[in-house]
C-alpha cells in the first residue's frame, strides 16, 4: 500500500469525529504553505516534524495510534519501513469501537459511529492542516475505557437435605476437561426438588454448558416419548463466545446468560393428516444459581406430580446429558462458478491456490483450547462438476484423528452450505465435516490448518450464496437411564 493512502484511513479516523475529538485550544502551528502533498504526507507518516509543535502533534498522534491499538484488541495498526500503514476491518464492533476511542470522556457531538474511511486525496492537505492548527487529545484523555470484572462465582453452599449424589467418570484429555461432568447431585425443600451439576473445570474456564435432563415420572416406559414425560435444560454461557469472554462495556457478559426453561410435549400435525410428538419449549423456571464449578436449577414438586409422581416414594426414573459447545457464525459470500476454474485436487494440500480468500475473519473467537475449529479464511475455486472450497482455521488438528475423551464425546464439525441463486438447477446442499473423520466424507481433506471440500453442483448452476460455520460439541452422559432414580420423599 502507498504511503499516500496508507494515511488516508488514519486521517479519516480524525477528519470523521469533526466535532468529536476533543480539541484543545492553543497558538496555531506555522501553516508550512510551502510544503507540497508529498511533503505533507511524508510529515504525518515519520513523525519528521520541523518545529517542536509539530514533534509534540507527533507525539500526540503515536499515542492516540497506542490508544486505539489497545481498544480494537488486534494488531490493526503496523509499522512498515517507518510508514504508518492502516488497515480497518469493516465489522461492525471494530466501527463501534473506533467510535468510542474517538468520543470516549470526550465533548463528542453528533459523530457517526461508522466513520469515513474513503477520503479523497483533495481532503488530505486540508485535514493535515487543520491538525497543526489543532492539537489532538491529549493521551490522558483518549485513555483506553476501563473494563469490567469477569465474573467468578464462589462455590455454593453444600446441598441442603439431599437426597442423593450420582458420580460420573472424569477425562484427562486436554481439550475436553472443560466440558466433563464429575456428577450430579438432587435435594429437596417443601416446595421444589433441586439438582446441581459438577463440572471438573470452574465454569468460568469453559464454554457454553447446558444440561439436559429426561424424567420418567410415571414409572411407566410406555407412556410419554421413550418413556419420559418431562424435560428441563439448564444452562449458562454463550453459543459464540468462550465464558471468560469480557465484552466492551455495557454488553452481557457470558457468566450472566445462565437460564432454565422446561419442555413439555405436544401434539403437532400438517397438511395430509401426518401426526407426530415431541417435546416443545413451554415456559421458563428460575434462574439457576451458578457455584464456580456448580449449576443448579429447581424444579416444582407440582409438576412432577402433575406428569405421574403423584406418591412421595414414586421413583422417578431419569436421563441426564451435559452438553458443551462454542459455534462461529456462519462466514457468508456469493461465488459465481464462471469459465473452467482451477485443476485443484482435494488432498489437503493448498499449494494450488491463489487469488486469495473470498471471505476472512479474525481468530481468537472460539475458545483457546478449540482454536483448530476457529475459521480464519474461506477460498473459492470450481470445476464442471463442483464448488471446491478451502477453510483455513486459527491453528492445526481439525483433520487430525481425535484421541482419548473418556466419557465425553466429540461432535464437533464444520458445515458447508451452498444455496443457488438466480435461476434453479440443482437443490441447496449442505455439506457436514466432523471433525478428525475427514474420510467418511466424500470429497474433502485436509492438512495442518487447512481443509478442502468439493461440493457437487449441476454444470448449469453458476451463482451460488456459500456459507461456512464450524462448531465445538461435547456430550457427557452422567449414570445410566436405565438406573438413574430418585424419590420425592
Amino acid at each position: 500500500m502507498s504511503r499516500r493512502y496508507t494515511t488516508i484511513a488514519l486521517l479519516a479516523m480524525l477528519a470523521a469525529a469533526a466535532a468529536g475529538v476533543a480539541i484543545l485550544s492553543e497558538a496555531p502551528h506555522a501553516a508550512h504553505a510551502e510544503e507540497t502533498d508529498d511533503e505533507i504526507l511524508s510529515l504525518v507518516c515519520t513523525g519528521r516534524g520541523r518545529t517542536p509543535e509539530d514533534a509534540e502533534l507527533m507525539a500526540r498522534l503515536a499515542a492516540l495510534r497506542k490508544c486505539a491499538q489497545t481498544l480494537l484488541g488486534e494488531r490493526v495498526f503496523e509499522d512498515n519501513e517507518s510508514e504508518l500503514s492502516v488497515r480497518l476491518f469493516t465489522r461492525h464492533d471494530h466501527f463501534v469501537a473506533a467510535a468510542e476511542l474517538l468520543s470516549s470522556e470526550t465533548t463528542h457531538t453528533g459523530a457517526s459511529a461508522r466513520l469515513a474511511v474513503d477520503v479523497r486525496i483533495g481532503l488530505v492537505r486540508a485535514a493535515v492542516e487543520d491538525l497543526r492548527e489543532k492539537k489532538v487529545v491529549a493521551p490522558s484523555v483518549a485513555a483506553t475505557p476501563k473494563r469490567e470484572t469477569l465474573i467468578r462465582p464462589a462455590p455454593l453452599p453444600p446441598h441442603a437435605n439431599r437426597l442423593m449424589k450420582l458420580n460420573d467418570g472424569a477425562t484427562r484429555t486436554k481439550d475436553l476437561v472443560i466440558s466433563d461432568a464429575t456428577g450430579l447431585s438432587i435435594g429437596k425443600t417443601a416446595s421444589t426438588i433441586d439438582f446441581r451439576l459438577h463440572m471438573q473445570r470452574d465454569l468460568v474456564d469453559g464454554m457454553f454448558t447446558v444440561i439436559e435432563m429426561h424424567y420418567d415420572c410415571d414409572a411407566n416406559r410406555n407412556t410419554g416419548i421413550d418413556g419420559y414425560e418431562y424435560e428441563t435444560r439448564a444452562s449458562v454461557g454463550s453459543r459464540f463466545r468462550p465464558n471468560a469472554f469480557l465484552p466492551r462495556t455495557g454488553a452481557p457478559q457470558p457468566m450472566s446468560l445462565a437460564r432454565a426453561s422446561d419442555l413439555r410435549i405436544v401434539e403437532h400435525s400438517q397438511v395430509g393428516g401426518r401426526q407426530w410428538r415431541a417435546f416443545t419449549n413451554f415456559s421458563s423456571l428460575s434462574d439457576p444459581h451458578l457455584g464456580t464449578k456448580e449449576l443448579q436449577w429447581s424444579v416444582e414438586r407440582s409438576i412432577l406430580r402433575k406428569f405421574g409422581a403423584r406418591y412421595a416414594d414414586t421413583g422417578i426414573r431419569f436421563r441426564a446429558v451435559v452438553m458443551t459447545t462454542c459455534a462461529e457464525h456462519p462466514l457468508t459470500f456469493e461465488y459465481d462458478a464462471l469459465g473452467k476454474g482451477l485443476p485443484i485436487r482435494v488432498d489437503g494440500a493448498v499449494d494450488e491456490w491463489s487469488g486469495g480468500p473470498y471471505v476472512e475473519d479474525p481468530p481468537n473467537e472460539l475458545h483457546q483450547l478449540i482454536q483448530f475449529l476457529d475459521v480464519t479464511a474461506v477460498w473459492a475455486e470450481h470445476d464442471r462438476s463442483s464448488v471446491i472450497l478451502r477453510v483455513d482455521f486459527a491453528a492445526p488438528g481439525f483433520a487430525d484423528p481425535p484421541s482419548g475423551g473418556g466419557d465425553v464425546r466429540r461432535r464437533d464439525r464444520l458445515v458447508v452450505r451452498i444455496q443457488p441463486v438466480g435461476e434453479d438447477y440443482m437443490e441447496p446442499t449442505t455439506v457436514s465435516v466432523p471433525a478428525g473423520r475427514l474420510s467418511t466424507v466424500s470429497n474433502a481433506a485436509g492438512r495442518g490448518a487447512s481443509v478442502e471440500i468439493a461440493v457437487p453442483r449441476d454444470p448449469r448452476q453458476t451463482h451460488f450464496r456459500i456459507a461456512v460455520r464450524s462448531e465445538a460439541k461435547r456430550m457427557d452422559e452422567i449414570g445410566d437411564p436405565y438406573t438413574n432414580l430418585f424419590r420425592l420423599k
